[in-house]
């Protein structure tokens, strides 16, 4: 289950805080730099079959490659990574490398575990930003089509820009963002909030609770998670 992740103290705005930068809008597009690595803390709590899981790891991203179209090329890696408390070994761990668009829509997805799952769990992680800059209010949605060669099934993504926040010594744009594959009661949904750097696009933090996760070699998974930097 360690591989179907990539990807991911609360600081929270005052009302009249949004209110003086509600006016000011960012270009949310990642702006990236080959070499660039940026290291994530995720914990994720599962509930499968009526059993409670606990995992936490350290995720390594790092920017191999920007190709002629811009879109970025992400190796990550994995270590210490620990089930109920007690570390694992890593010696089969792989590298995942992504290809995705500056607005965050994915590519290609390469690895050793690369699955349909794999897919369908990255398309629910996936900020996508829209081609016009985001301020404080902004709503916007993102439609994921059916693609028969990955396994990636038809859903929805609806976001909305709530405030400007410090955290971790970055600016951010806290954005809500929920999803749901359209296979009716279902389908996987996801229902977060991801800080993401005004300065480049890149993520600082994020949230987020799970429904029926397509999460590889278990059954269908509810569960949390979070993530930010290290």
């Amino acid at each position: 289950m360690k591989y179907a992740f990539r990807f991911v103290s609360l600081v929270v705005c005052s009302a009249s805080l949004s209110a003086a930068y509600a006016g000011q809008a960012y270009d949310l597009k990642r702006v990236a730099k080959i070499g660039e690595a940026i290291k994530y803390r995720a914990t994720a709590d599962f509930v499968v079959q009526g059993q409670k899981i606990s995992a936490s790891w350290m995720q390594t991203d790092k920017v191999v490659k920007i190709d002629d179209q811009g879109n970025i090329v992400t190796e990550s890696t994995q270590s210490e990574f620990k089930v109920g408390g007690q570390e694992i070994g890593q010696q089969d761990a792989p590298v995942t490398t992504a290809t995705t668009k500056p607005n965050g829509e994915i590519v290609e997805l390469k690895g050793d575990r690369i699955d349909s799952k794999t897919y369908r769990l990255a398309n629910m992680n996936v900020l996508r930003t829209p081609d016009q800059p985001v301020k404080v209010g902004d709503k916007w949605s993102y439609e994921v089509k059916p693609d028969v060669k990955t396994g990636s099934v038809k859903g929805r993504a609806d976001y909305e820009a709530l405030a400007e926040e410090k955290v971790a010594g970055f600016t951010t744009l806290k954005i809500k963002w929920t999803y749901k594959e359209a296979d009716g009661p279902n389908g996987a949904s996801t229902d977060g909030i991801a800080w993401i750097s005004t300065k480049d696009g890149s993520l600082v933090k994020a949230a987020a609770s799970f429904s029926h996760a397509p999460v590889a070699g278990m059954p269908p998974t509810d569960m949390k998670f979070t993530v930010e930097r290290a």
